[in-house]
C-alpha cells in the first residue's frame, strides 16, 4: 500500500461502502472472483468477498489469509486485525507470508498497542524464516513504537488542536498535499474524480468555499494524473508531480515545472533526467531559498539511497530563468533509512525540515518527523509525538503562518464525518501556544549607583527549569559577548534565571509564567556587584588555590590581576596590589619567581625544590615478573537477565550501521542534562536500557552533568562509545522515547577531556 500512498493517490484500492457479494454465489466462485478483483488493483472488494466466502467454508483458512492482507492493503487496521487473528498461528504453512507479523502491525495501526508489542514478540519467538535476522531488525523497531506511543500519551503536554476540514475540501476518496497561501487560500490534489489533480479552495468568513480545478492546469497536463503542487516563495514557478498509472494502479511519477510571465503560465516543463532517474519514481518536490540559491527537496526511489524512497535535494541559482539544478544529493543518515522517507516541507524561518517517514521509530505507519539544518547538515529527527502523529498514517505536514497553523494529511478517523481509515484526509492543526519572553540588560551595580550605568561583557548567563520535585534542570547556557539576553519561556513552568562574570558576585531571579494567559513580553534588567575581597580572596585571585604543594608551584606573573572595571591591572594602593607587591617579595627568595600555597589552606611560601639524589635502577630480568596486562573480562550478563530486558523493550546495539571506531584516546558521550541538584532517582528509568550505564560529572561552576556510556570501559581505557554512529543512535533513542530529555546532545572527550562542540547529527 505504501507505494500508492509515495506516489501520490489510491483511487482503485479502495472503493467505499463495498458492497458484500449475493449468498446465492457458492464459497470457490466468491474466491475466484475476489482474486480477479484482487489482480484488478480492488482491495477493498477483493477483501470482502474473501471473507465472505470463508464466512460459508471456514476450513479454507487462505481466504482469510488474503481478506486480511487485503484489508490491511487499503489500511482498514480493524477488518485486517480480525482476520488475520485466525491464521496468525500458521507461521509455518507456505502459503501464509508473516501472518502473525501482519496482525500484529494491523492492531499497532489501530491503537491497541499492548496487545501489538505481546503480538510482535510472539511472532519473532515463533519465526524461523530464512529472513530471520533482518525480520528481528523490523520488529524490534516496531516493538519500540509501541512502547514510545504508550509513554508518549501519558506524557504529551496536549497544545494543539487537530480539525478535520469539511466536505468543501474532504471527500471519500484521497486528499493530500496541502499549499497554503494568504487570504485564506488552499491548494490541494484529490482524486474526487477518479484520477488525482490539483484544486484550489479559499476560506471566507471561517467557511471554506467550494473547491475548484484552477484554469492554469486547463489543457496543459501531458498525463491525466498530477498533483504535489509547490510555489517559489514569489509565486513565480509551480512545481508539481505528474504520474503514469501502470496495470494495477502502480504509478510512475516524475517532478514538472511552470513559470508565470507577465500574469500567464506556460506549459509544464519536464526536470532534467539527472532529477527524474529512468526506472524510479520523483515526487514531492518542495521548495525554499537559501540565500542566492533556490533548493528542491524532494522524495524518489532512485537507486544510491538508504533503502525504499529517500529525501533528496539540489539546487540552482535564485535569479536563472532556466532549470540548471545541481546534480541531486542524498540528505544522508540523520533522515533516510531503509524504509520510506517521503512529503519533505523546509520551514526556512526555523530552518526545520519536516518529512514523513516509517523507518525511524513510529507510533504508527508513517509518523512525522523534524531536524534541524539544511542540505546536507541535519541533526537528529525526532518524533512529534501525539498529537500530531496518530496509530495511523500522518504526512505531509506543513506549517503557514498566515493561517494561523498548519496542515497535516491522515488516514486516522475523526468522527462523526470521518468513520474510515482507508482514505486520506486534511487535517488543520492550531497552536494553543502561549509564549512569554524574558529579556534585559546586565550593568555593573557600582556605575548605575553612580548614574554613569555601564553594560558588562562576557556575561554568563543560564536558564534553569524548577520542576515540581524542587530539581533545577540547565535548558540553556550561554556566554553573552554583549550585555543583553533574551529568553522565550514556555508556559506554565517555573524557571530560575542566574547571571555571572569573573570578579562579580553571582545574581539570579526566579519567573513563574503561570500568571501569563497570553503571549508577552518580561523584561527585567540586572546589575551585578563586585563583592568585598577578603584577604584570603584577594590570595586567591593571585596566586590559584590548587598551587597547593611544591610538586605543583605557580609562576608568579610580572603585574598583579585585572580590575575587571578598569581593565587594567589593580593601581599601587589598592588591597590587590598591596598583597601581590608582598606575594612578589616572597618569590624572589625562591627558585624561578615561583610560589605555593604550604598545604591546603596554608601560607604562601617559595617554591625550593628538593635536592634528589640520582640512583641507577638495575634492569629486570625480562623474564621474571611478567605482568598481565589485560584486564579481566567483566563477568557475561544473567541470561535471564538478558531475556527480561529485551521483554521490557530495553535497547541492545546503537547504530543503524558498521561502527566505525575512533583513534585511541578519543571517545563519544551522550549528555542527558545538567542540573544545579542532583536527584538520581529521576533517572532511575535510564538505568534500564540495556548497554549503558549512567554516570554523573560535576562541573566547575556547580553543576552536574548526567551522562550515558556504555557498561563496560574500552579497551584503551576511554569510557564513552568509541563509534560516533553508536553514540548518535543512543541519542536518538534516548530523545524520542524519554520526552523530558529532548536537549540531550554528544559530547567528545579526547584523554578524558571534553573538546569541541555538542553534537546533534553526522556531518555529512
Amino acid at each position: 500500500m505504501k507505494y500508492l500512498i509515495l506516489a501520490l493517490f489510491c483511487m482503485l484500492a479502495v472503493q467505499s461502502q463495498a458492497q458484500k457479494p449475493a449468498k446465492t454465489q457458492s464459497p470457490a466462485k466468491l474466491a475466484k472472483e475476489a482474486a480477479e478483483l484482487e489482480k484488478q488493483g480492488n482491495y477493498m472488494k477483493a477483501a470482502v468477498y474473501y471473507e465472505t466466502a470463508y464466512a460459508e467454508k471456514e476450513e479454507n483458512l487462505e481466504w482469510i489469509y488474503k481478506a486480511g492482507t487485503c484489508y490491511l492493503y487499503v489500511r482498514d487496521y480493524a477488518n485486517a486485525a480480525k482476520c488475520l487473528a485466525d491464521v496468525k498461528e500458521q507461521q509455518s504453512n507456505a502459503k501464509f507470508d508473516k501472518p502473525a507479523y501482519k496482525y500484529a502491525i494491523a492492531l499497532k495501526q489501530s491503537g491497541q498497542y499492548n496487545e501489538a508489542r505481546a503480538a510482535f514478540e510472539e511472532f519473532i519467538a515463533q519465526y524461523k524464516g530464512a529472513d530471520l535476522e533482518k525480520m528481528r531488525k523490523i520488529v524490534d523497531t516496531e516493538i519500540k513504537g509501541c512502547s514510545f506511543a504508550l509513554k508518549n500519551k501519558e506524557t504529551a503536554t496536549v497544545t494543539t488542536s487537530i480539525i478535520h476540514l469539511p466536505a468543501a475540501i474532504n471527500t471519500e476518496q484521497m486528499d493530500f498535499a496541502p499549499v497554503a497561501f494568504n487570504d485564506g487560500v488552499l491548494y490541494f490534489t484529490s482524486t474526487k474524480d477518479d484520477k488525482a489533480a490539483i484544486y484550489r479552495s479559499q476560506k471566507v468568513n471561517s467557511n471554506w468555499m467550494r473547491a475548484n480545478m484552477p484554469d492554469i492546469f486547463a489543457g496543459k497536463m501531458e498525463k491525466p494524473n498530477f498533483g504535489n503542487a509547490a510555489f517559489t516563495p514569489d509565486g513565480k514557478r509551480l512545481y508539481f508531480t505528474q504520474c503514469d498509472l501502470s496495470e494495477g494502479g502502480k504509478p510512475t511519477c516524475a517532478i514538472y515545472a511552470m513559470i508565470e510571465e507577465d500574469g500567464k503560465w506556460g506549459n509544464p516543463v519536464k526536470l532534467p533526467d539527472y532529477i527524474n532517474a529512468a526506472n524510479a519514481s520523483s515526487s514531492q518536490p518542495n521548495i525554499c531559498i537559501d540565500g542566492d540559491k533556490e533548493i528542491l527537496y524532494f522524495s524518489s526511489n532512485r537507486d544510491g539511497g538508504k533503502g525504499g524512497f529517500d529525501l533528496w535535494y539540489c539546487s540552482r541559482p535564485a535569479n536563472s530563468n532556466g532549470f540548471n539544478f545541481t546534480l541531486p544529493k542524498n540528505l544522508g543518515n540523520n533522515i533516510n533509512t531503509t524504509g520510506d522517507e517521503m512529503t519533505p516541507f523546509f520551514h526556512t524561518p526555523s530552518s526545520t525540515l519536516y518529512f514523513s517517514s516509517d523507518g525511524w521509530i513510529t507510533a504508527g505507519g508513517l509518523d512525522i518527523f523534524k531536524s534541524q539544518g539544511s542540505q546536507l547538515k541535519w541533526e537528529i529527527v525526532q518524533n512529534m509525538g501525539f498529537p500530531i502523529n496518530s496509530p495511523a498514517d500522518d504526512l505531509y505536514f506543513i506549517i503557514s503562518e498566515s493561517h494561523g497553523g498548519g496542515y497535516l494529511v491522515s488516514n486516522r478517523t475523526a468522527e462523526p464525518n470521518k468513520v474510515a481509515t482507508t482514505n486520506d484526509d486534511i487535517f488543520y492543526y492550531g497552536e494553543n501556544k502561549i509564549e512569554v519572553t524574558v529579556k534585559g540588560k546586565v550593568f555593573d551595580c557600582a556605575s548605575k549607583a553612580n548614574g554613569d550605568a555601564q553594560t558588562l561583557t562576557d556575561v554568563n548567563i543560564k536558564l534553569f527549569e524548577r520542576t515540581e520535585d524542587g530539581t533545577e534542570e540547565l535548558i540553556e547556557n550561554k556566554m553573552l559577548a554583549v550585555a543583553e539576553y533574551k529568553f522565550v519561556l514556555q508556559p506554565k513552568k517555573n524557571y530560575l534565571v542566574e547571571i555571572s562574570r569573573e570578579s562579580y558576585a553571582t545574581a539570579s531571579f526566579e519567573i513563574s509564567t503561570f500568571e501569563f494567559n497570553r503571549t508577552e513580553t518580561h523584561t527585567k534588567d540586572l546589575c551585578l556587584e563586585i563583592p568585598s575581597l577578603k584577604i584570603e580572596d584577594i590570595r586567591a585571585m593571585i596566586v590559584p588555590l590548587e598551587h597547593n604543594s611544591k610538586q605543583n608551584p605557580y609562576q608568579l606573573p610580572s603585574n598583579p590581576p585585572t580590575d575587571p572595571k578598569t581593565k587594567e591591572p589593580y593601581a599601587e594602593g589598592t588591597p590587590v596590589y598591596e598583597e601581590f607587591k608582598r606575594i612578589e617579595g616572597i618569590a624572589s627568595t625562591g627558585t624561578d619567581g615561583k610560589v605555593h600555597y604550604d598545604g591546603d589552606g596554608g601560607e604562601i611560601i617559595a617554591y625550593i625544590p628538593d635536592i634528589v639524589a640520582v640512583v641507577e635502577t638495575p634492569k629486570k630480568d625480562p623474564k621474571s615478573d611478567k605482568i598481565n596486562k589485560k584486564d579481566p573480562k567483566p563477568d557475561k550478563k544473567d541470561p535471564k537477565q538478558v531475556k527480561k530486558d529485551k521483554r521490557n523493550g530495553a535497547r541492545e546495539n546503537f547504530a543503524p550501521e558498521q561502527y566505525t571506531d575512533e583513534p585511541a584516546n578519543i571517545a563519544f558521550r551522550l549528555q542527558v542534562i545538567a542540573v544545579r541538584k542532583l536527584r538520581e532517582d529521576k533517572y532511575k528509568e535510564l538505568k534500564t536500557i540495556n548497554g549503558l550505564r549512567l554516570e554523573y560529572e560535576p562541573t566547575d561552576d556547580g553543576l552536574t552533568r548526567v551522562m550515558l556510556v556504555p557498561e563496560n570501559n574500552n579497551d584503551d581505557g576511554t569510557t564513552g562509545f568509541k563509534s560516533k554512529a553508536r553514540a548518535l543512535d543512543a541519542l536518538i533513542f534516548v530523545v524520542n522515547n524519554y520526552g523530558t530529555f529532548k536537549t540531550a546532545f554528544i559530547a567528545k572527550y579526547e584523554n578524558g577531556s571534553r573538546v569541541g562542540d555538542a553534537i546533534r547529527g553526522w556531518e555529512e
